[in-house]
């Protein structure tokens, strides 16, 4: 229980993204979106939160903070550009306000190339493709409030978007300050339904995030808490994903889990991915990510 309680005072002072963490902490959300607008776009991915009643409770903790809420779903998983663009004109087309996004890391990472393409209204998503092409034009995305629904991908607490263009058969990046979310709500409950094989990739992902942030710290001196998130996060995970993906409902595990990965996307304030990234880019079409980064 100490490491938890050392993981959660860890992210107490995030800068980049205003991170909650905590079970059960998705029933605020209305409040939550409600301190960024009062018409929000719901991304989703390929119904796993229908099924669960989750969106359902959502969209009823909106509707109790009297915010306007419309559903965008079916995010695939290594989300296209088309998919980027129909979320981008959704927003746009409904007015709205705030994006809210529920999901794994296709889902945050989609919902956060739609950002840029709603907030700037201009260029085309290539244009925003590599390192810092974003900040250029925009200083940040429209408000953007992320919800993990696996303990892997990191994206609520990272500056980075990765989009598959599906013509090339190759996955894009993102990088950008920019694109940090405004909020997160890390709930380890949304990661209960995960079946086993999510659970382990996934967790496999937010491994390799701590392991190469650990290695690849650029600015100790700049990140001086750097050091200690990548070793609680390694220590918390090492222990939980064995434990998460053979008990699907341990909810400590889980609880260390979400945790773990929340740490480790913190790991790149500074610090840089390796090759262990670099190869899972070549092998997308063989392996899923979290495996590809892990061999």
């Amino acid at each position: 229980m100490h490491r938890i309680e050392a993981a959660v005072r860890l992210l107490a002072d995030w800068k980049p993204t205003r991170i909650a963490f905590g079970p059960g902490i998705i029933a605020g959300v209305g409040n939550t979106v409600r301190e960024f607008g009062r018409a929000v776009l719901v991304v989703t991915g390929q119904g796993s939160i229908r099924g669960g009643g989750v969106l359902d409770r959502i969209t009823a903790a909106l509707d109790q903070a009297s915010v306007r809420c419309a559903i965008c779903a079916s995010v695939e998983p290594n989300p296209s550009q088309e998919t980027v663009y129909r979320i981008a004109y959704r927003l746009l087309a409904g007015n709205h306000d705030c994006v809210l996004a529920v999901g794994g890391g296709s889902v945050m990472d989609a919902a956060k190339a739609a950002c840029i393409l709603a907030t700037a209204q201009s260029g085309e998503l290539p244009d925003y493709y590599g390192a810092g092409r974003v900040s250029p034009k925009i200083s940040r995305i429209m408000p953007l409030i992320l919800a993990p629904t696996t303990s892997g991908s990191g994206s609520e607490a990272t500056r980075f978007a990765v989009i598959s263009d599906t013509r090339l058969d190759l996955k894009k990046l993102i990088a950008d300050p920019a694109i940090y979310a405004h909020a997160a709500l890390v709930d380890p409950e949304l990661t209960l339904s995960a079946p086993p094989r999510v659970t382990r990739v996934s967790g496999l992902d937010a491994m390799t995030h701590l392991v190469e942030g650990y290695f690849n710290r650029i600015a100790p001196a700049s990140d001086p808490t750097a050091e200690a998130r990548a070793l609680t996060g390694m220590s918390l995970l090492f222990e939980a994903l064995p434990r998460a993906v053979q008990e699907p409902q341990d909810r400590e595990a889980r609880t260390m889990m979400s945790l773990a990965s929340v740490l480790g996307g913190s790991m790149f304030l500074h610090g840089q991915a390796g090759g262990p990234h670099l190869n899972s880019f070549s092998w997308s079409s063989a392996m899923d990510h979290g495996e590809a980064t892990a061999v």
